[in-house]
């Protein structure tokens, strides 16, 4: 409050040593919010102690609130909450018997927790008990897979039972290292109603909350790549919860979509017909079959060296090819998929426009449709694929219309990738100059010429190599840029 009143203060009366004159005029009444303590430091404080004071209080507002704006406004627009999702008293009913069958046994002093999973045999490693084996369950979950605000192809469900003698849970952020990147979390509450909280995923308990009372048969559907920023915990039932008639336990059912584990059998499998032969993979070295990276594209692409880029570590395969247009790459990417079929890919990077724009005389707008069907096929494609795209580089200017062109391709390609949900890469602020030019040095020496020269192609391939070996490390985020 201190620092938001000097603000004010100032933005009225200018920064610095009129801020303090300024704050030393205001009526008493209005000068009791502050501090005493703050008042005889404003007071006894010099001139040049002032200006710095006003400074540093002006950052930390401005840092603060960024991470509010960036984080809370985010908070709610990746959240959708339906009080009443499961509206059939029988519905509920069959699943609540489902489920306390399944939660049968000794009490424990913490909430129990189990795996429900579609297949099984695919998820090893969580224990999983079959679905089929509650059917009410799993017309919940066909229920979710109809409905347009989820829309995806939940396989799994992780239930977690409280009591009514049981406390809450902590927060508690979400593993979504087995998660589908396109596919949502929906959370479905069964049983006694408790309230559920979330927040970002620096936040603690004293910062902004958004609470759901989640009754019998509430949703809340958390979208596809919000779940990694931000946690939630269960609160204890109040004393008028835990007094309704009705169920005495709460069951919250985690509903998502799980890539299988990787196994012999559905490791790739490298095509061998003479078709397929430019466009199967490169031969495996070391461990590294759970890792493959696809290039696809125009020219830009296509000196990058797939054995360099991966290191040994990772499996790369370029498809790239010079002059290539957007329709271009989706006939490529359509290809591979059916000569490698069975070929899992993690990562896909793609570089596109340098070959459209150059037939835009007056707009590129109408290459948002283009975009669009790209980004939908990929996807369809490579569903367990992180997509990346670069955006254009500084082109030769031989005609009056390109570096207009270029500059709304970018535009409208970070606005693309925000609507569709794929990783936007700026390699354009690598390439040019202190002045904001194309930099010479690395470009070919004819100046009509977009391609790279030896230099700046290893500019290019460093850019990738980072991306490929140290993305890893970050969850999927849908509206980051990566620099």
């Amino acid at each position: 409050y201190t620092a938001k009143f000097i603000l004010q203060m100032s933005e009225v009366s200018g920064w610095c040593a009129s801020c303090s004159l300024a704050l030393m005029r205001l009526p008493m009444a209005e000068l009791s919010i502050l501090p005493k303590e703050f008042l005889d430091l404003v007071k006894r404080a010099e001139l040049h102690s002032l200006r710095k004071m006003c400074e540093v209080l002006r950052r930390e507002i401005e840092k603060r609130e960024d991470k509010v704006k960036s984080n809370i406004p985010e908070l709610r627009k990746s959240l959708v909450f339906e009080e009443s999702f499961i509206t059939e008293e029988v519905a509920r009913s069959s699943a609540l018997a489902e489920l306390e069958s399944l939660s049968s046994g000794p009490k424990t002093r913490q909430p129990k927790s189990f795996w429900l999973a579609s297949t099984p045999e695919d998820h090893p490693e969580l224990a999983a008990k079959s679905l089929s084996d509650f059917p009410s369950i799993t017309n919940m979950m066909n229920h979710l897979k109809e409905t347009k605000t989820v829309a995806t192809q939940v396989n799994t469900c992780f239930v977690t039972c409280m009591s009514h003698t049981q406390k809450g849970t902590s927060f508690k952020q979400e593993d979504v290292s087995k998660v589908c990147p396109d596919s949502p979390t929906c959370l479905i509450s069964l049983g006694a109603p408790r309230k559920v909280e979330f927040t970002t995923k620096t936040g603690n308990s004293n910062d902004d909350l958004l609470s759901y009372d989640m009754k019998n048969g509430s949703l809340v559907t958390i979208k596809p790549g919000y779940q990694p920023y931000f946690k939630h915990r269960a609160l204890s039932p109040t004393e008028k919860e835990d007094a309704n008639p009705g169920p005495r336990c709460t069951y919250l059912l985690y509903f998502r979509e799980l890539a299988p584990a990787r196994t012999p059998e559905n490791s790739p499998v490298h095509s061998t017909s003479r078709n397929s032969l430019m466009h199967s993979l490169p031969s495996p070295s070391n461990d590294s079959g759970s890792r493959i990276v696809l290039f696809a594209g125009d020219s830009h692409f296509t000196r990058l060296k797939p054995n360099l880029l991966g290191k040994n570590k990772f499996r790369v395969h370029n498809i790239s090819k010079g002059g290539s247009r957007i329709s271009d790459t989706k006939t490529s990417l359509e290809k591979f998929r059916e000569d490698n079929s069975d070929v899992i890919v993690q990562k896909l990077f793609l570089s596109v426009g340098t070959n459209d724009i150059r037939y835009c005389r007056y707009s590129i707008d109408h290459l948002s449709k283009h975009l669009k069907l790209l980004f939908l096929r990929a996807k369809n494609l490579f569903p367990h694929a992180h997509i990346f795209i670069q955006n254009l580089l500084p082109l030769p200017v031989n005609n009056p219309y390109v570096m207009h062109n270029v500059n709304s391709f970018n535009r409208l390609l970070m606005k693309m990738c925000e609507a569709n949900k794929v990783f936007f890469i700026d390699v354009l602020s690598k390439f040019i100059n202190r002045d904001g030019l194309r930099d010479a040095e690395f470009f070919a020496p004819n100046r009509f010429n977009c391609h790279l020269n030896r230099r700046g192609t290893g500019q290019l391939a460093r850019i990738y190599i980072t991306l490929i070996h140290n993305l890893s490390k970050f969850s999927f985020n849908p509206l980051v840029r990566i620099t």
